[in-house]
Order: structure tokens, then C-alpha cells, then sequence
């Protein structure tokens, strides 16, 4: 089978999404199926990018966003802007200027939204010309439902099916400013309709999804993202003695790292003076990144906490395995929680709110502990369990190392997903 993957290039970050859309194209490819991603935005930024069949970048940042802004840049010829798509320009730029909070991009978004039918059109029709022309796929895949204005334009004209997975696009609306965000949500169910099949990380997401996009059940299908278990593995001395508590996230406000500093705070205080924390991360808001070593200060655990800044793929399973617990905080209801799956994966012991995909996780894996969403005494409590039971947190990781194995491998995720874009090709 021929498939065309639409992949969002996360500028410099390397991304959730962008791990999972390379694991699952890798995937098609080992089982035989012609594949080819194509970035958007910017270059991704990958592992391993030499194993991919990558397509130059479109809809490339700098020329949507000046083709977005300035009418009279619309009209000057692609051999006087081609250029500014050049990879190296792309990365420079997103090093600098890329922007992932709403409240910045509602203008753009809705651009992007519109498709066709927005400032964007040269761009939309040069993406459908390359995957008509060069690509013929029998199927497109499309990372998200936030890039979904693809969709009428290759039902209508090219007459394959779309599949589009979801990702966390209702927090990102949420965050939009009116008009935006309404504006947004109606061109997101219209784009919607000419999306032939969903995939959600889970079923709670699924539904709730459901219900923004206004779609049938039946074009929803439960696809559980995936992790390369043979990348992470648990630490052949077994697992950290000390009491150590792992974050590894960008830091900006949703991902709650001061809320996971006061429960350290509270941990030093009573039962646990020796815990430490271990911070990994990009800072990707400087003022809350302030926030958060100020609180640290001002808790009197300066001297607990380490900060490693961000690390790369092929450190985060040593970063992982020096851990006794791993925590994500998150403020929002997360979609795919990809490091609390490789935190398990490596046998860590997880520690997450009982919000949006976590509850499930941890229901299939049994290898963590949920805590109220947003409460550090509540944190502090789930950590202060494992931490004073190191034979217990042991085996949950263990169970959680097996659970991963089972409900979450890139295997199985590759088969639903080769299954669910079979199913659509053969019915079309």
C-alpha cells in the first residue's frame, strides 16, 4: 500500500508526535508498505532521520507565515520565495521564533483551518500537487485533525481516503482567544467531514473528540500510541536506590513543574528529607521557567534539584533509568503521555493525575499511581507511597514493564494502524 504521512515539524523540540509518527512510518515500512512523510511547517526533528523517506518541507513556517500576514507577498512568484523554505532556514528560524502557545497562533491557525479557501491556497495546492503528481498515494495519514484542510482537497480531487490521528488538538483550541477559537472549531468540524477515519490514544480522548469534531462513533478507532521497547529497557542493576523523582517535559505552564516542586517541598519537609528531583526539559516559556527555580529557591530545596536541561532521544532511557519515580504533572488532560510510556517501558514506577489519557494507563499497565490533578498534597502522597516502599515500587514497574509490552508496543501499534488504513482502502 502507498501512503502519504502529513507530519507538523515541531521547529528545534523534539516532539511527542513527531517520535510517534516516525515510529509508526518506520513500522509500515518494515511490513512492506510504501511510505512516504511529509514535514510541514519545518524539518522534523528526529533520532534517526536517515530511515525515513522524507519529502522536502511544506507549507514551509516563514513563507505561511509571510503569505498569512501580507497580502502583496501572495502575489510575488515561487521562484522569488522558494528559498525561504530552504531546511537550514527553516531550522535557524524555528530556533529562535517557533511559538507553541495559542494565544499566539490564533490568527494563523484559523489560516491554516481554511485551506484552500484562506491566505494559505499556494501552499495547500503545491502539498496537493506534490502528493498527486509524485507520491499517488492510496491513502493519506494526517498527524493531526489541527492540519485536516488537506482532507476535502484530497477526498474532492483525488478520490483516496484520509485517516487523521488525534493529538491534543482540544487543549490547543482551548487555549485560542475568541474569535479564534470558535472560528478554529467550525473549520475543524467542517475539515472533519471529509476525514474518512479517526485514530484516538484511547477511549475517554476518543469520546471527547467525538463530540468536538461532531463526528459518528463509528469514524472513531482506539489506536494506543507505541514504544520502541527494545530502545528502553530496565537497568540491568536494577533500579535507582536513592529517592530520586523524574521530570521530563517542556517547561511552560500546562505541564505543572511547580506543582510537582511543592510536593517535593512537602516530601523534604516530612517524611522523605533525602528526596531529590531531577528535572529534564526545554524551556519554552522563560518568564514560568523563572517561576519555577523562584519557587524552588524560596521552597529551600535548591540543593535537591537538578536541572539537565533538554536532553536528546538517545538520553532519555539513561535519563529514565536513573530514577526511582517518574512524575507528569500535567495541569492538562494528556492525549499520549509518551514519556510516562518509556518511563514504564524501562520498569520506573509512574506517578500521574487521574485526568485524560492517565486513568487508562495506568488501568492497563498497573504500573502506576494516580493523584488529583493540580494538588501537591495530593503528589505528594502518591510519591511518599512509593518512595517508602521501594519493594512494592519495584514490582509496579516490573508490572508496568509487562503492561507496556502488551498495550503499548510499536507493534501493536503499527498492526492497528496498517489495519485500520487496509480496511479503508479496500472499502473505498
Amino acid at each position: 500500500m502507498r501512503v502519504v504521512h502529513l507530519a507538523a515539524g515541531a521547529g528545534a523540540m523534539y516532539c511527542g508526535a513527531c517520535a510517534r509518527d516516525a515510529l509508526m512510518a518506520r513500522g509500515l515500512l518494515q511490513r512492506g508498505h510504501d511510505v512516504t512523510v511529509v514535514p510541514l511547517y519545518t524539518p522534523l526533528r528526529l533520532e534517526h532521520e536517515g530511515d525515513l523517506p522524507l519529502s522536502s518541507v511544506y507549507l514551509g513556517g516563514i513563507n505561511a507565515y509571510l503569505q498569512h500576514r501580507f497580502a502583496g507577498y501572495r502575489r510575488l512568484p515561487r521562484s522569488w520565495t522558494r528559498w525561504i523554505d530552504h531546511p537550514a532556514l527553516l531550522r535557524l528560524a524555528a530556533r529562535f521564533a517557533v511559538s507553541t502557545n495559542p494565544r499566539d497562533l490564533g490568527s494563523m491557525t484559523v489560516a491554516v483551518l481554511r485551506g484552500v479557501q484562506g491566505p494559505l491556497r499556494e501552499e495547500f495546492e503545491r502539498l496537493l500537487a506534490f502528493i498527486e503528481g509524485y507520491a499517488q498515494p492510496e491513502v493519506v495519514s494526517v498527524t493531526n485533525s489541527l492540519l485536516a484542510a488537506a482532507a476535502p482537497l484530497v477526498r474532492d480531487r483525488l478520490g483516496i481516503p484520509v485517516v487523521c490521528s488525534l493529538q491534543g488538538e482540544d487543549t490547543f483550541l482551548q487555549g485560542l482567544p475568541e474569535p479564534y477559537r470558535r472560528e478554529a472549531t467550525d473549520l475543524l468540524r467542517h475539515n472533519a467531514q471529509s476525514v474518512d477515519l479517526f485514530l484516538s490514544p484511547g477511549v475517554a480522548y476518543g469520546a471527547r473528540m467525538r463530540e468536538l469534531l461532531d463526528v459518528p462513533a463509528g469514524r472513531i478507532r482506539v489506536v494506543r500510541p507505541g514504544v520502541d521497547i527494545a530502545a528502553y529497557r530496565p537497568s540491568p542493576h536494577g533500579p535507582c536506590q536513592e529517592p530520586v523523582v523524574g521530570y521530563l517535559s517542556t517547561i511552560v505552564p500546562p505541564k505543572g513543574l511547580v506543582c510537582l516542586v511543592e510536593a517535593v517541598r512537602i516530601l523534604a519537609s516530612a517524611s522523605h528529607p533525602n528526596v531529590r528531583l531531577r528535572v529534564a526539559g526545554r524551556v519554552l516559556d522563560g518568564r514560568y521557567a523563572k517561576t519555577v527555580w523562584r519557587t524552588v529557591r524560596a521552597s529551600g530545596i535548591a540543593d535537591r534539584v537538578e536541572y539537565l536541561g533538554e536532553i536528546s532521544p538517545s538520553e532519555k532511557a539513561s535519563f529514565l533509568r536513573s530514577c526511582a519515580v517518574f512524575c507528569m504533572p500535567s495541569l492538562i488532560p494528556e492525549s499520549r503521555a509518551q514519556a510516562a510510556l518509556e518511563a514504564l517501558a524501562c520498569g520506573i514506577p509512574i506517578v500521574v493525575p487521574a485526568a485524560g489519557v492517565f486513568p487508562e494507563l495506568v488501568e492497563l499497565s498497573r504500573g502506576g499511581v494516580l493523584f488529583t490533578q493540580g494538588e501537591a498534597p495530593s503528589l505528594a502522597d502518591a510519591l511518599a507511597r512509593l518512595l517508602a516502599d521501594p519493594i512494592e515500587a519495584r514490582a509496579m514497574g516490573e508490572r508496568g514493564r509487562a503492561g507496556v509490552e502488551h498495550h503499548f508496543s510499536a507493534e501493536r501499534m503499527v498492526a492497528q494502524v496498517e489495519n485500520a488504513l487496509e480496511h479503508l482502502a479496500v472499502a473505498r
